[in-house]
């Protein structure tokens, strides 16, 4: 009995999962063959990332298709092969597609719940108060305490003649971002072992526990949110929650004030506007804050010095743009760093070619029909922006694998088409830190440049192999590289 019971079972679901991978054929929709049960998704964390699975669904369709259907194991989703309809989803059609489609749950896991992962009715008049405080005049407050910093990483650099890199500027990234997300001196470059340090880590590090939350809060979110399941790691969410909490305590109760983020949040706590909102919906934007704001950052910091120390042509005429407004009175200033148009070029084609948000997600919050065709994205539709594929398509950027920082001329923006180039999203949820990222990593790569020559060595890994688990393009191993120092 229970044998039959269980081969009718399994005839049942194969049935099924047959039955769900002919979602997008029955409508009329381009489809990329899926694997069973794994869908689109076979061998991500093992031979691939999620971002090489979508671009090889990119490459496959995108001489012949504007949109393609795939499968998130047995759930249907799209890849956006036309620029010109990722422009329509991120922008002028924004109501449709105003959800990223992120798990969170603001009871049982309050941090989760944040700009980042929040639905439209909770983050349009979230994001009304909280996006002035990235205004350029916000942020340009904030220089003066990245560039000491930032002085403190030059320092550390100063006493080696080979570094690991990436190591070093994760804890020069937590020491920005902890300060001015939560008010504290981290100090993680003299100190590695730092508690701040211990607990950041807890925030990306992978384990069954997490990858299995994470399949349940991906492909069952209402079953997971009436469960209470919890996307982020408890130990991490609740040391920053007590972190904040207590940090905002004690300024207020000494009347303490800074130029950093935290500031901000607090001084909207005390006015009008934000006397609906309590610490630990705060806390959840400082989380995300230092969640988003550190991988981004010291991964950029990390693959455009990885590229200077490849490309020493290119190294030396950023340096000479470097010293050339170093040399002025006046020096380094948030206003001479906005001006410098090579910088700006070096770090752009580092995004371009290493986008460490790989895609932009969108869930479909109506049924849309796709303009000029007789289809339609489903209500509840995952679609995928692939911005890796884009910044990586030779009919985009010639000799995609090369590091050119000429891509950037104004001239040659002007002759691509637009939403080819997407390292930070576009439209209402483009990433609101985005201002603040490109801050940092330029004060880092100017002082850094300006003070040392970086080159490869024996440990430096040529290619790169990247963390095939993470949903961020981050490098696999540490990444060496020796340095000379010029002053």
């Amino acid at each position: 009995m229970f044998l039959t019971l269980a081969i009718v079972t399994l005839i049942f679901l194969y049935v099924y999962i047959k039955y769900r991978y002919d979602f997008w054929t029955n409508r009329g929709i381009p489809t990329a063959k899926p694997t069973f049960l794994f869908g689109n998704i076979a061998g991500v964390g093992r031979t691939r990332s999620i971002a090489d699975s979508l671009k090889q669904v990119y490459d496959e369709f995108r001489e012949k298709e504007d949109f393609v259907g795939i499968y998130f194991f047995t759930n249907p989703a799209m890849v956006i092969i036309n620029p010109e309809l990722a422009k329509l989803i991120l922008v002028k059609d924004f109501q449709y597609f105003s959800d990223r489609g992120m798990y969170s749950n603001k009871i049982s896991d309050p941090l989760s719940h944040n700009l980042l992962t929040m639905k439209i009715d909770d983050w349009k008049p979230k994001r009304m108060k909280i996006t002035p405080t990235f205004s350029s005049g916000k942020i340009k407050l904030m220089f003066d305490i990245i560039s000491g910093i930032t002085d403190n990483l030059v320092d550390k650099f100063s006493k080696t003649s080979e570094a690991n890199i990436s190591e070093t500027v994760a804890l020069y990234s937590t020491d920005i971002i902890s300060n001015i997300a939560f008010g504290i001196e981290s100090n993680c470059l003299a100190d590695p072992d730092s508690e701040i340090r211990k607990y950041g880590k807890k925030i990306f590090k992978m384990n069954i526990i997490r990858i299995t939350r994470f399949f349940l809060t991906s492909q069952f979110p209402e079953l997971a949110f009436s469960l209470g399941i919890k996307a982020t790691n408890q130990e991490a969410s609740g040391y920053f929650l007590k972190l904040f909490i207590d940090t905002v305590t004690y300024r207020e109760e000494n009347n303490i004030r800074r130029n950093d983020f935290l500031q901000i949040l607090i001084d909207l706590k005390n006015s009008k506007e934000g006397q609906e909102i309590d610490l630990k919906e705060l806390a959840s934007e400082s989380f995300a804050f230092f969640g988003g704001g550190f991988e981004t950052t010291s991964s950029t910091i990390t693959y455009c010095l990885y590229e200077l120390s490849q490309n020493k042509d290119i190294q030396s005429q950023l340096r000479e743009e470097v010293d050339e407004v170093f040399s002025n009175e006046g020096g380094l200033t948030y206003d001479t760093l906005t001006d410098m148009k090579y910088l700006n070029m070096v770090i752009s084609e580092t995004l371009r070619k290493y986008p460490v948000i790989p895609m932009s997600l969108r869930r479909c919050t109506e049924n849309y029909k796709i303009p000029n065709t007789l289809l339609e994205i489903p209500k509840g539709t995952m679609v995928n922006i692939p911005a890796l594929s884009y910044h990586h398509d030779p009919s985009y950027y010639p000799n995609p694998s090369a590091f050119d920082p000429e891509r950037f001329t104004e001239e040659n923006i002007k002759m691509r088409p637009a939403f080819t180039y997407l390292p930070f999203g576009e439209g209402q949820r483009i990433c609101v830190g985005m201002r603040f990222a490109q801050m940092q990593v330029k004060i880092a790569i100017a002082k850094l440049i300006s003070n040392f020559e970086f080159s490869t060595c024996e440990k430096t890994e040529i290619p790169m192999k990247y963390n095939l688990s993470s949903p961020f393009m981050t490098p696999k191993s540490d990444i060496f590289l020796s340095l000379k120092l010029l002053k």
